[in-house]
């Protein structure tokens, strides 16, 4: 899984420009992305090397701000893809969010049920429709 992730990164990094792929990398074990810390590359927005809920709780709120916020523009242009926007002339990169040990991130989300928060709904919301915007 590590070469796998890796190579697609280095893949992205090296064929894809800085402006038309943003890269999120979510790191829990807080070993496999810190290769990154030293020298970000252009691409990546952000990294995220800690399992705090409060983090992955920011993490789904900021995606999904950003994925309400794309189905607004693409539903006011009559957009179906991100193909679409960028043709129209508007800039929008794709997103890539690679996240590391995603067990421990749904277990962090269903933990914040239990807490009366709606982390649960987000995170299905964007695993559902996030394709569509880009991401």
């Amino acid at each position: 899984k590590s070469t796998f992730l890796h190579t697609l990164l280095s893949d992205v990094f090296v064929t894809k420009h800085p402006d038309d792929v943003e890269v999120w990398l979510v790191d829990f074990k807080m070993m496999e992305f810190s290769r990154y810390i030293d020298s970000v590359p252009p691409h990546v927005r952000y990294i995220v090397l800690d399992e705090s809920p409060e983090l992955v709780y920011d993490l789904i709120d900021r995606l999904y701000d950003v994925l309400h916020k794309r189905q607004a523009i693409f539903k006011k242009n009559g957009w179906t893809s991100l193909k679409d926007a960028q043709e129209a002339g508007k800039y929008m990169p794709a997103l890539l969010v690679v996240i590391d040990e995603f067990s421990v991130m749904s277990k962090i989300v269903a933990n914040s049920t239990s807490l009366g928060m709606d982390s649960s709904f987000k995170l299905q919301e964007l695993l559902a429709k996030g394709g569509g915007t880009g991401f």
